[in-house]
């Protein structure tokens, strides 16, 4: 009994003594006075990242290998959600076009090497933005019509998923649980208007904010392990052992002050990793030991951090 209550001492203070420190804070991209960039994500690998404009109009991407940069497209839209495909080669993406005042939707994958693009769904009314799901391409289309696209040699259409997957996400102001193929809406702290949904990298919790609320993880029954009142756009860290987010404030009209923060999931300890009043960071994404994100100016910058004990 004193063994193990040794460990347990032992197990806990590792827990609460998690700590990151900033090592270096790099510029990426910088704006061109005519387009502020925004929303930048990285690839499966972490060695590259996807970003796009405040307008979600067009996509960028940036190798962190030799420092370069294309413009993969100008399309519309196509900047909302976009994701990768599992090995990191394609850009699946929503885009759209007004025709008669009225929006339709395009579901298109293209080639990081070639650039080439391929329409998946072309101009429907009522169609949701790709996301990865069990190392597939899942879309939602109208009337909830599931469709499921292998990306392993070829991109093509599957008639139903060949894997156990359990999948958590946010479409319409609802948080939905999905388990193989089966999907359900689920209200883990009540009614309201659900946001940034995901699931945990172990797929054994729940990321989401619920608005006016604060920010919630729970496991996959709804039991809360963790509420934080102001952390808007929260992302898993690779482990799944932290959360990045940004702790923005605003006066009704813009925000006005925004930090980058972290938080240990287990231990609830949170540490802010910019503190610059001259800067605005935003919408993180979080990669190994690289968190980027944007600045209220239109650039991208990244953090590189190390994690202490």
């Amino acid at each position: 009994m004193k063994k193990i209550l040794i460990m347990l001492l032992v197990l806990i203070t590792v827990v609460a003594g998690q700590n990151i420190k900033v090592l270096e804070t790099k510029v990426l991209i910088k704006n061109d006075n005519s387009i502020h960039y925004a929303f930048p994500n990285f690839s499966p690998q972490g060695d590259k990242i996807l970003y796009t404009t405040v307008g979600y109009k067009g996509l960028w991407l940036y190798n962190l290998d030799d420092n370069t940069t294309i413009q993969l497209n100008n399309l519309r839209g196509a900047g909302y959600k976009p994701v990768f495909s599992p090995g990191g080669e394609k850009i699946f993406f929503r885009h759209e076009e007004l025709i008669k005042k009225r929006r339709y939707f395009s579901i298109s994958h293209q080639s990081i090497e070639t650039r080439e693009i391929h329409d998946l769904i072309q101009k429907e009314r009522d169609v949701s933005t790709p996301r990865k799901s069990a190392g597939n391409i899942v879309i939602y289309k109208a009337k909830n019509q599931r469709e499921i696209y292998s990306c392993d040699k070829e991109v093509k259409l599957l008639e139903e998923s060949i894997e156990k997957e359990i999948n958590a996400f946010t479409e319409n102001s609802k948080l939905y649980l999905e388990i193989n193929g089966e999907k359900s809406v689920i209200e883990p702290v009540g009614k309201g208007h659900y946001i940034w949904g995901s699931i945990s990298p172990d797929r054994d919790k729940i990321l989401f904010t619920l608005v006016g609320k604060g920010t919630f993880v729970t496991n996959l029954n709804g039991e809360i392990l963790l509420n934080i009142k102001n952390a808007n756009f929260p992302k898993w860290s690779s482990d799944g052992k932290w959360i990045v987010f940004m702790n923005d404030k605003d006066n009704g009209h813009k925000v006005t002050s925004s930090d980058i923060m972290v938080i240990h999931v287990e231990s609830k300890n949170s540490f802010t990793l910019t503190n610059n009043v001259d800067k605005i960071a935003m919408y993180p994404s979080w990669s190994e030991n690289k968190i980027v994100y944007q600045t209220a100016q239109g650039n991208i910058e990244m953090l590189i951090i190390e994690f202490q004990e």
